[in-house]
């Protein structure tokens, strides 16, 4: 009888096995996205080199202003699970340092910051209008001054709370985070 039973649960549960094996991804499985972010590590370091500098030459170096444009970001992912998108994402974004109290009269400097990064996407809430994931994001940064050679450098994004709304193909969302890419993103993202 144990053996008449036993072989009717794995008649049943083989078959579902292979089922959930063959789970298949969203219907689009691609997504393409543009974004824009204030609060980088990039800015931030340029806010405090500016204000160290100012500490620390006794009023040699007067800082007018720090121009930063942004984090401009494009990205591209596909679907491997359900919830696990995997693929890319480029970042750039300008800084730039204008003083006034040197010896020459003023001079300004600046950076761009370009980086490329792989990129993980965990959803951990799903609806059909509205996902709620997280975002880990590796790879290398490079940085190029006026006059100075480019030094590249790690980069990385962590964006632990990340919210999506829209249709099934245009989507708006929003990203919080630490990392080259900002604090706070907001961006539009194309899924086919």
């Amino acid at each position: 009888m144990r053996k008449v039973f036993a072989a009717l649960i794995l008649a049943v549960l083989i078959p579902a096995s292979g089922l959930k094996a063959q789970e298949v991804c969203p219907a689009p499985s691609n997504y393409v996205c543009l974004s824009y972010g204030e609060g980088s590590m990039v800015q931030f370091s340029f806010f405090l080199g500016a204000s160290l500098a100012e500490a620390f030459t006794a009023g040699h170096a007067d800082i007018k202003e720090v121009r930063t444009s942004g984090s401009f970001t494009i990205g591209y992912a596909r679907a491997v699970k359900k919830w696990l998108w995997v693929g890319g994402e480029f970042c750039y974004e300008n800084c730039m340092i204008v003083s006034s109290g040197d010896r020459n009269g003023g001079s300004s400097g600046g950076a761009n910051a370009m980086n490329l990064m792989g990129a993980c996407r965990m959803s951990w809430f799903d609806r059909q209008h509205f996902a709620m994931y997280s975002k880990l994001c590796a790879g290398a940064i490079l940085v190029a001054g006026g006059d100075s050679k480019a030094s590249p450098g790690f980069a990385f994004q962590v964006s632990p709370v990340c919210l999506e709304a829209g249709g099934e193909r245009f989507r708006g969302f929003m990203e919080c985070g630490w990392g080259v890419q900002s604090l706070l993103a907001a961006g539009v993202r194309y899924r086919f």
